[in-house]
Order: structure tokens, then sequence, then C-alpha cells
């Protein structure tokens, strides 16, 4: 059996993560990817029992900011790596 995966990525507007939800494929029982704006009010978020276990974002997201400390951080895994990430 693989690993379920909930995945979520943070967009700079509320346009562009409806843009990106139509896009996405469907999701099942094992995978879901959902795109929500910088600020998003988080309640609750959870795929069959599962908080996130993937964040990508288009948005540099830093633990001093306010709305990662208290809504996205708490919404997430404890093992989700917030913070700058550098790809080579």
């Amino acid at each position: 059996m693989s690993e379920r995966k909930f995945i979520v990525v943070i967009t700079q507007t509320r346009e562009e993560a409806d843009a990106l939800n139509v896009i996405f494929p469907p999701v099942t029982s094992d995978f879901r990817i959902s795109a929500y704006h910088y600020g998003y009010a988080f309640c609750g978020l959870n795929h069959y029992g599962m908080r996130p276990n993937v964040l990508l974002s288009f948005v540099p997201l830093d633990d001093n900011d306010r709305w990662v400390r208290e809504c996205l951080r708490p919404a997430f895994r404890n093992e989700v790596r917030i913070g700058p990430v550098e790809i080579t």
C-alpha cells in the first residue's frame, strides 16, 4: 500500500488558487491536491482524517509571519517543513 498524499498549494491570490483547482486531478482516497490563497483561514483541513503532508508554495513563507504561525502551521502535520526552500 502506498503512502497517502494530501498536497496543499499556496498561491498569492484566490483567482490563482481557483484556476489551479480546476486543472488538478480528481480526489481519491489516497490522493488529494488543493490550492488555497495566502491568507486563507484554514479550519479543520483534512482528507479522510489526515492533515496535509506536502506543502508547495508560490508565496515566500516564513515562521515569523503571523498567518503562517497561526493558520498554516496548525493545519499541517508536524513533519511538514514550512519556510524558505532553495531548489537547485
